[in-house]
């Protein structure tokens, strides 16, 4: 009883201490900050952030699972409040750990606050190395190489959404996922704000050509399984 409960105790402490958290980050011009968040969610808040107001940036992960999201960045709201405009702003979110074997992924996302015609895309990618922030080098920093990009969502221009889709079979290794919303920068104080939704599922359903030769396989299986057994009949 003392040994089931000790390895217990063992077993939740070596988890909790290998447990991967989500982080963050935001950049805009030469304004940078890095955040890293507690337990499965982190956060953002800032009234000048290089001239945004930023009400909040909030991810959610869901590592080591895909489902019913794999990571979430939820942005409500961020506004140019500098007088002379404001850069592009580029908020990242990260997890690694992911580790269930998917087929496809699909990111999707929503804008629910859009002011002065500007427009907002997102970016995202499968990180086949487990790093943080892996992506292609292309946004603006993180410069993590390496991540499968997932096709580009946006521009959007008004208050929308959009899906998109990636093949890829991550077999049974570790993996991390990030997602970049970038919201236009603009002239002028009050010229953009932005209110947004964006998230990343994976899905464990094989693609029509990996069932093809699944179902070829077992066929083959079965006929050379009957042939033998035929044989052995014969007198």
């Amino acid at each position: 009883m003392k040994t089931a409960l000790w390895l217990a105790v063992t077993l939740a402490m070596s988890s909790t201490a290998f447990a991967s958290v989500p982080k963050l980050y935001l950049v805009t011009g030469s304004t940078k900050t890095a955040v890293t968040g507690a337990g499965d969610h982190v956060l953002y808040n800032n009234s000048n952030f290089g001239g945004w107001k930023v009400d909040l940036a909030f991810g959610a992960s869901k590592s080591p699972e895909l489902t019913p999201y794999a990571l979430n960045l939820t942005v409500t709201t961020i506004a140019c409040s500098k007088s002379n405009g404001c850069k592009d702003l580029h908020v990242w979110l990260s997890d690694v750990g992911f580790d269930e074997w998917a087929f496809r992924f699909q990111s999707g996302y929503s804008v629910t606050t859009l002011t002065h015609g500007k427009s907002t895309y997102l970016n995202s990618w499968v990180g086949p190395t487990d790093e943080y922030f892996e992506s292609d080098g292309s946004g603006g920093a993180p410069t993590v190489s390496g991540g499968i990009p997932l096709p580009k969502l946006g521009p959007l221009h008004t208050t929308s959404g959009e899906t998109s889709n990636l093949n890829y079979n991550t077999a049974d290794e570790p993996y991390s996922l990030t997602l970049e919303a970038v919201f236009l920068g603009c002239a002028g104080r009050n010229c953009a704000g932005y209110g947004s939704n964006a998230q990343i599922t994976g899905s464990a359903i094989p693609e029509p050509g990996t069932v093809t030769l699944l179902g070829s396989t077992l066929v083959a299986l079965s006929f050379l399984l009957r042939k033998r057994v035929a044989a052995r009949r014969l007198p």
